[in-house]
């Protein structure tokens, strides 16, 4: 059964206040009420007396007791909400008695006793104004773009092997001048791939270093090594799915729907939600509610949201009456989500702990005890939880945070001990075999790419060891009242390097942390740090996790070629976590005694110092460090004949096949027309951008998704020319075209031919230019949308 929860009962009463009014009638005026007063001097002729009303913040249930107290005693009840649907559903009884508003210029609630009328907002309802309501998902639909290419990368053609990007090259065939992927292969010879076939072309990833052999055309070598390949890859599938089996057919717990207090908690949240932070909670409750035990990742650069949904997917789980793990790589970490879960679940009945191995012996003790009783229902600690003596009464789900800082080892342990447990991983940068996993379609993933509101790009600067750079670096920082992270990870350095800062800004009070450190003394600093009693933080790689400071924004980081990508990209994490423009200094030894791999991990955070570059900086982890072993070193040679891209394709094709799913059919529409289809270069001169937006257009999901792309390249690169506007219109006849499983349109001047599958359809052009008759051909694709897709 479930648990019976119990809210706390209690108010926050506000200092009741006066306030004026011009009006008697004051009901009348009700959707004017704030204009009203802000002239009330004009005419005071009647003093009413006014109090503001209890902050209910979500407790829905002591609300609504209210609410019929009110109203059984004659009062006028007036709800003006963001949430109205809700609202209607929690109060069904009520509801028809209650009178809703729409004036968005009421920004809190009132009390006027003497006309017995009770006002209530957001900000008394729920303890928060928004917006916007709580945005649902209905499909869970989304592709992700894995890779972009740069002048000079391998790449593979599905058909031809692995070859040379080699850019954009203009061709005119037939009248017709369009873009083409240039592609270089043995012998200098060479492929043009129409636009439209981008799909067939990936970039090359293997797990060696060593670049690859150029494919020889007009031979059998690339079919004999895919076929070689794809045998090799069915024995891997086999062991996969072995491997994944026993949680595959385990049959865990289906969590309930969402319940009142789930709404009334999201409700809660502050901030307007992005659409892939709706999109990710839709496929975490969905896989919660399914009996099939859920095994999803994830990926959100920091900051970008993955706590917070952590927090509901936890809060769904302890409305069922179960447990919830979360596993975190630091005692900060774990401190700072244990302080985030309590603030964010303060309103409702549930006990929230933090177990690490620094907490005294006899506290450890009783939050075990506790624990085994089932008398806790969140426990956020660190590797301490993995240990034996911990024990659930009854455990849902599991959250691992960094989930590349946990080894293999540890996570499958946690697996093992608790088969049937929902898991959700939380990472900013996937590690190469949970990307192996996520890419090769074994694990389910949600991807966080669109940064909060107001947020920056870091300025990041990879450069030589410089104290005149550090010196600069800080001094503008502490002008402008900010804080700074100097980060190296040898203990026995901080001091100096403490005593070096201090005598290039004397002024800068300066503290230091690491892990060695007594917990109470780490604590003090780190209190200080956050509440700006410290200008300088000189630490290890301890401040990597947990740390939340918005008002820290400048990051140097020492020794740098010698830490791994994913954490450098989290410690830079660390800072840009607010409106200010942040900055980030890698400092390294000199060039000439950097390895090559450094140099191309430093050059990558210099790359992708974009927001929400994340996964793709996970990408070139996986191109500079190898694919990642995913069941043994025996798969590392085919994974180099064809590269990662095509190889995780085969696998999971195999896997598909082995588990007899049904392969879906899809149909890539070839458009051929005598006019002109290229984005000029005039006005996007960068190849890599414009090979970005032709990706995009060729492989839109949604026709709302061509307005998006538009006002994204005008805010960006101005007004959109004609040329680009016929590759809009192109973008929207290939994606209803291909809808309705139509092959190949032929455009001429004067007649379009459309290639359906059983039959071959002509239509006479209006004359005109490509815009007039493209609309034309739009309107007709709409018209027959309906017939075609009825059709077997």
């Amino acid at each position: 059964g479930k648990r019976n929860f119990e809210r706390r009962m209690y108010y926050k009463e506000k200092i009741p206040k006066d306030l004026y009014l011009i009006k008697s009638d004051f009901l009348r005026y009700m959707e004017i009420f704030p204009k009203i007063l802000i002239n009330y001097h004009q005419n005071p002729n009647i003093i009413l007396s006014f109090s503001s009303p209890p902050t209910y913040r979500g407790r829905g249930e002591i609300l609504e007791k209210d609410l019929e107290k009110y109203l059984n005693e004659g009062w006028n009840i007036y709800l003006q909400s963001d949430y109205k649907e809700i609202l209607e559903e929690r109060f069904k009884k009520l509801i028809k008695k209650i009178k809703f508003l729409i004036s968005d210029e009421i920004k809190e609630g009132f009390i006027w006793e003497k006309a017995k009328v009770l006002v209530l907002t957001d900000k008394e309802i729920f303890g928060w104004r928004r917006k916007r309501p709580i945005k649902t998902l209905k499909s869970n639909e989304k592709s992700v773009n894995l890779s972009s290419f740069e002048v000079g990368d391998y790449i593979v053609h599905i058909n031809y092997g692995i070859g040379k990007f080699l850019g954009l090259k203009k061709l005119t065939i037939k009248n017709e001048t369009k873009e083409y992927i240039q592609l270089e292969y043995a012998d200098q010879t060479y492929v043009f791939v129409p636009l439209e076939e981008m799909h067939l072309i990936q970039k090359y990833i293997s797990p060696s270093n060593q670049p690859p052999t150029l494919s020889r055309l007009g031979t059998k070598h690339w079919e004999e090594t895919k076929k070689r390949v794809k045998e090799s890859v069915k024995e891997i599938a086999q062991e996969l799915i072995k491997m994944y089996a026993k949680r595959e057919i385990e049959e865990g717990y289906a969590f309930s729907q969402d319940t009142e207090w789930q709404r009334e908690l999201e409700a809660s949240f502050p901030y307007e939600e992005t659409e892939d932070q709706v999109r990710a909670l839709y496929e975490i409750k969905k896989d919660m509610e399914s009996k099939k035990p859920m095994e999803r990742i994830l990926i959100g650069d920091v900051g970008f949201g993955k706590t917070e949904l952590a927090i509901r997917a936890s809060f769904k789980a302890v409305l069922d009456g179960k447990q919830v793990a979360v596993l975190v790589p630091t005692t900060l970490l774990a401190f700072q989500h244990w302080r985030v879960f309590q603030e964010r679940l303060d309103i409702f009945p549930v006990k929230v702990e933090v177990l690490s191995r620094l907490k005294p012996a006899l506290e450890q003790k009783r939050i075990l005890e506790s624990l085994k009783r089932g008398e806790i229902d969140i426990l956020i600690g660190t590797h301490r939880i993995l240990q034996k003596d911990v024990e659930f009464k009854d455990l849902g789900l599991i959250i691992i945070d960094e989930e590349h800082r946990f080894g293999v080892f540890q996570k499958e342990g946690f697996k093992k001990k608790y088969p049937k447990v929902d898991i959700l991983y939380l990472s900013a940068t996937p590690i190469p075999r949970t990307l192996s996993m996520v890419l090769s379609g074994i694990r389910n993933f949600s991807i966080l790419e669109t940064p909060p509101q107001n947020r920056l790009p870091i300025e990041t600067f990879v450069v030589e060891f410089n104290p005149q750079i550090i010196q600069e670096g800080i001094k503008r920082e502490l002008e402008r009242k900010g804080q700074v992270y100097y980060v190296c990870n040898e203990i026995s350095r901080l001091e100096s390097i403490a005593k070096m800062i201090n005598s290039l800004v004397p002024e800068a009070r300066i503290g230091i942390a690491h892990g060695k450190m007594r917990e109470e003394e780490l604590t003090k600093v780190m209190s200080d740090f956050y509440e700006g009693k410290i200008d300088i933080l000189v630490a290890t790689t301890i401040v990597e996790s947990g740390l939340d400071v918005p008002n820290a924004n400048t990051l140097f980081i020492e020794n740098s070629e010698h830490m791994g990508l994913a954490q450098l990209y989290q410690l830079r994490g660390r800072i840009g976590r607010s409106s200010r423009k942040a900055y980030a200094y890698f400092l390294h030894a000199p060039w000439k005694s950097l390895s090559n791999e450094s140099i191309k991990r430093l050059e990558a955070l210099k790359e992708f110092s974009t927001l929400g570059s994340g996964l793709r900086l996970a990408l070139r982890d996986l191109e500079i460090r190898g694919a990642g072993n995913l069941l043994g070193k025996e798969q590392h040679g085919h994974m180099e004949e064809v590269g990662f891209y095509l190889y995780m394709q085969m696998l999971e094709e195999a896997i598909k096949e082995l588990k007899q799913e049904k392969k879906e059919e899809t149909v890539n529409c070839k458009i051929s027309l005598p006019y002109s289809i290229v984005i000029p270069e005039n006005y996007i001169s960068n190849i890599s951008e414009r090979i970005h937006y032709y990706q995009k257009l060729v492989n839109i999901e949604n026709i709302e998704s061509l307005e998006e792309i538009k006002r994204e390249i005008e805010d960006i690169y101005g007004k959109i020319p004609e040329e680009v506007e016929v590759l809009f219109i192109l973008a929207e006849i290939k994606y209803r075209a291909q809808k309705i499983k139509i092959s190949k349109i032929e455009i001429s001047e004067d007649k379009v031919t459309f290639h359906f599958p059983y039959e071959k359809k002509e239509l006479s052009l209006p004359s005109g230019n490509f815009k007039v008759q493209g609309k034309f051909i739009i309107k007709f694709l709409k018209e027959i949308s309906l017939v075609y897709e009825k059709k077997p």
